[in-house]
This record gives structure tokens, sequence and C-alpha cells, in this order.
């Protein structure tokens, strides 16, 4: 179990001794996690089909791809109806759009290509593809709401424009999505 297994670790995430903070979003039938860790324009995806609870020596032998992002990717969130992965890039103030169909643990041929990207300061994100909307934390008071619709892997001509968003209190963070009730948790 557990408590009583050593975790596998998939390099070339940074050594314990530096300070990160790690965001992840799962595509269970794409066999694909995406991580990012603060590392300056890119992300990696792992193959669970080689790295999981079942095979944790087999971590330490995967060499994930890199995934090009905008500056100091941290919050993931993946909307499954559009097989669209969006990264919020802390430094450059965008949230990129990446075609996760072209890019996961099996194909890698999206992987490298700067993907598109929308003016969103970012931090937290969560997808709800059921009404279609992307909710970022993107400033000191506000959530923005973002049409997956018109900004997707497919579509990005609504990326350029200027979402909606409504007042959240003082600096949103990470977001969660109760799909079944349609609301939305700030914290």
């Amino acid at each position: 179990g557990c408590a009583t297994e050593t975790p596998g670790t998939v390099m070339p995430f940074p050594l314990p001794t530096y300070e990160h903070t790690l965001y992840v979003a799962v595509d269970v039938p794409l066999h694909s996690v995406y991580v990012s860790y603060q590392n300056s324009g890119e992300l990696f995806v792992v193959d669970t089909n080689i790295c999981n609870g079942s095979h944790l020596a087999r971590c330490a032998t995967l060499r994930p791809p890199a995934i090009s992002t905008g500056d100091n990717p941290q919050g993931l969130a993946l909307d499954k109806s559009t097989q669209t992965l969006y990264a919020a890039n802390q430094a450059d103030n965008t949230t990129s759009v990446i075609d996760a169909s072209r890019c996961d643990a099996e194909v890698t041929t999206g992987c490298r290509h700067a993907p598109p990207a929308a003016p969103i300061s970012a931090n937290g994100m969560a997808a709800d593809p059921d009404v279609n909307t992307l909710y970022v934390a993107s400033g000191e008071h506000t959530v923005a709401m973002l049409d997956t619709r018109t900004c997707n892997a497919v579509s990005v001509g609504g990326c350029a424009g200027t979402p909606s968003q409504f007042t959240a209190g003082a600096h949103p963070g990470p977001i969660a999505v109760d799909r079944r009730t349609h609301t939305i948790y700030v914290t």
C-alpha cells in the first residue's frame, strides 16, 4: 500500500533541495499527466502507461517530453471536451492554449510548437466543459471567464479578446469546479 511504498520519481524535475510547487492536470483516456513546476517556458507530460502506482521503479527511467508554454507556467486545466490544455503563465501574464490531442504521452508532434496564448494574467484555473467556460483567477480581485468554444486547441479566434470577469475577493488563487451543480470554489 501507499504507506509502505517509496514514491516513484520522474526526472527532469528539480532536486528536493529546490523550492517549487507542482501543478498537474490528468488526461485519463490519453494516459497523460501534465506537470508544471514553475520552470521557465515549459511543462512536461508523463506517460502513465510507464510510470504509475504499479510500476514505481519505471518512473525513474522516464524522460518526459517538454511542452512549450509562456514564461513561468503554473496552474493547469484540461478541457476534455475540446482536448485543450490551458497553462497559466505567471511571468508574462498569459494563458497558453495547447492541443492535448497532438501533445500527450504517446503523440508528441505538437509539444514543441509555441502555442497560442490568451492575454489573461493567470494563477489558478479550472474548466467546466458542460458550460464551455475556463475560470481563471486573473488579478487582485477578479476571476475571468474564458469561452472555451472560441478559445481552444482548434479555434483560437476568441483567445485574443478580453473575457468577462467577476469580483472574487482579494487575491483569488486555486479554483475548483463542481460539475454537478456548476458551482466554482475560489480560494
